[in-house]
């Protein structure tokens, strides 16, 4: 009995330099296994991948027009959209409609404070019409730009632009605000005409990479033109006081140097 187990264990140490020589790879061998199936060239296969790819590399750059809803401007009580189309290259062209619905906060507390210095003792200054005025309308908002991508397709990545704005707008000057009676038109007018350079970055998201965002930060100058109201106090009299506003017919000018606006606008490309 132990001979036989000799022999058999003989037997197994003998085989087993086979059996292990049999498992190793010997790096030029082949299993016929693996090219016994590859597709054409042509099959839908090859197509579906080459098409992810391809899809994964051109996000959102295969879009030449972009429409965009201006978030931002809700907080200066504005609806704004813009529409973007490439024109060639990295360069984009920019429209923009809008339309006020109540004044812009923003814009009115800057010039109640730092523009002071316009206007005499018998003319009012935009620091001391603004705070007596009541919003009433305005006209359509509208804007045009021109903007540069740094890269080679545009509406991915960073941006330089230039940009025109122009928006009126009419507000009421009456006793219940300035506490003087005003005679004659009580209508005051603003006409904005403003320029800016921005700097912005823009991507898409989404799951088709169909939702275009954009951030951007702008300077430039901003031109006001309004109405003109003088101060009469002639017959200001003891005991009897009797100042008031009146329309004079004419316009007065200002300016914001610099202006400074900072945005977030949500899109589709097509």
């Amino acid at each position: 009995m132990r001979q036989t187990f000799k022999y058999r264990l003989l037997l197994l140490v003998q085989c087993l330099p086979l059996f292990v020589l049999s498992q190793v790879n010997t790096g030029n061998s082949s299993n016929d296994l693996d090219f016994k199936y590859q597709p054409n060239s042509n099959s839908i296969f090859n197509r579906a991948n080459t098409r992810n790819d391809k899809e994964s590399a051109d996000q959102g750059k295969h879009f030449s027009n972009v429409v965009k809803f201006h978030a931002t401007a809700l907080f200066r009580q504005k609806i704004l959209f813009s529409y973007n189309r490439k024109i060639s290259g990295n360069l984009v062209g920019e429209i923009s409609l809008g339309q006020a619905f109540g004044p812009d906060f923003f814009q009115n507390a800057y010039m109640s404070v730092f523009l002071n210095n316009y206007g005499t003792n018998q003319i009012l200054s935009l620091y001391d019409l603004m705070p007596l005025c009541s919003y009433s309308s305005s006209s359509p908002y509208i804007g045009a730009g021109l903007r540069i991508y740094m890269q080679d397709d545009c509406f991915e990545g960073s941006y330089v632009s230039l940009q025109y704005r122009r928006e009126k707008a009419e507000y009421l000057l009456d006793k219940l605000n300035s506490g003087y009676a005003v005679t004659g038109s009580n209508i005051a007018q603003f006409r904005m005409t403003g320029f800016s350079l921005a700097y912005g970055y823009t991507w898409f998201s989404g799951k088709s990479n169909t939702v275009f965002n954009e951030f951007e930060m702008g300077f430039g100058i901003k031109f006001f033109e309004y109405t003109e109201f003088g101060v009469d106090d002639s017959n200001n009299t003891y005991p009897n006081y009797t100042t008031y506003y009146y329309n004079t017919g004419n316009t007065q000018t200002a300016k914001i140097i610099p202006s400074f606006n900072l945005s977030y606008a949500i899109g589709f490309g097509f």
